[in-house]
């Protein structure tokens, strides 16, 4: 068998390339699967979710499974001799020992392809490290070329591969503060679209003032904070909770909440903060991560003053507490595991006056 990891930063285009390799190849194999975003889908208990996934697609049927250990079991003793190709979005250890212990559980000419921000994941290591579970090569993913990120800025800024004489140097000066970044170059072009050259000047000194490691972030502080009050809400709202869901509810409630959709989630697709495939949300890991970011910074120390948890043992601890009249809660939107919300006193979320219900 043979492991391919693609290593990078975020946003650097990871999961982009991996797609394209594995739908160019994925023909000559007996089955496929991709599982995407693992690390952020194992923060919130999925591991088992991924398996029964891993597992659905190869075998074309569905699994029931009670734990990663009886997933671990299955997978060995259903995959093995299975000439597959796997693709593992944004692995990290742990996570990939959940999905692929054992690399003799695949059959001879299988491949696991794996996109990473971890620095472990070493094959040249793994070749000498028992505790690694994979041998293979690596391929460390770089940034767009000058040329190349000049041509995707300007796609996005002004609807061509090359920017207006007027703005020429501007251009390369900006594209230049990203270190080829496409998630960076993406945004700040979409940003700067119909902006005058003296925000454009403005973003650049922002830019130019930040550290290299930390310009992504500045990209897209600047972003958020050029759109209003009710698009945040609606961006942040996706991020925290519906982030691959279908836009049908949330649309009801924000247009309840007088957040205005139908005008919010068109300016934040024109600003490259959201995408919409098939009426679903689809937003990258990193404005995710950005989002969640900006509601842990309401409150570090006492969750109950966020505006947003999405975390079950949080919600369950607020929740639980006893009522204090005296005290204010912030929270508006919560996210529970339905067997536990069942567990729920309807008294115990008088604690949540700021609840949309």
């Amino acid at each position: 068998m043979c492991d391919i990891v693609v290593r990078g930063i975020v946003g650097i285009g990871k999961a982009t390339l991996a797609k394209a390799v594995v739908h160019k190849i994925a023909h000559k194999y007996d089955a496929c699967s991709f599982l995407s975003n693992i690390r952020e889908r194992s923060q919130t208990g999925d591991i088992v979710k991924l398996q029964k996934q891993l597992l659905s697609d190869i075998l074309k049927s569905t699994t029931d499974l009670h734990n990663v250990n009886d997933g671990l079991n299955m997978i060995n003793s259903r995959l093995r001799g299975k000439k597959v190709l796997i693709l593992l979005d944004d692995v990290d250890n742990v996570q990939l020992r959940a999905l692929a212990k054992i690399p003799h559980w695949f059959g001879l000419g299988s491949w696991i392809l794996m996109t990473t921000r971890d620095v472990s994941l070493l094959p040249v290591e793994a070749t000498a490290r028992q505790d690694l579970p994979f041998k293979g090569c690596l391929y460390e993913m770089r940034g767009l070329n000058f040329g190349h990120a000049l041509q995707l800025f300007s796609k996005h800024a002004f609807g061509e591969t090359l920017p207006p004489d007027d703005r020429e140097n501007l251009s390369r000066e900006i594209v230049a503060t990203t270190g080829g970044n496409p998630l960076a170059l993406e945004v700040l072009g979409s940003f700067l679209r119909t902006t005058r050259v003296r925000t454009w000047v403005a973003t650049l000194e922002r830019l130019r003032r930040s550290p290299h490691e930390r310009v992504q972030e500045e990209v897209l502080s600047i972003s958020y904070e050029a759109i209003s009050f009710e698009q945040r809400q609606i961006y942040l709202d996706i991020a925290c909770f519906f982030n691959g869901h279908e836009r049908r509810l949330p649309e009801y409630m924000w247009k309840d909440c007088g957040f205005f959709p139908e005008s919010g989630l068109p300016a934040l697709t024109d600003m490259s903060l959201l995408k919409i495939n098939h009426d679903r949300f689809s937003m990258h890991e990193q404005l995710v991560a950005f989002g969640r970011e900006i509601v842990r910074k309401e409150n570090h120390l006492n969750a109950g003053n966020r505006s947003r948890l999405w975390e079950s043992e949080e919600c369950l601890c607020i929740l639980r507490e006893p009522v204090d009249y005296q005290r204010t809660r912030n929270v508006e939107l919560l996210r529970l595991q339905l067997p536990r919300v069942q567990t729920l006193r309807s008294q115990e979320f008088a604690a949540l006056p700021k609840l949309r219900l």
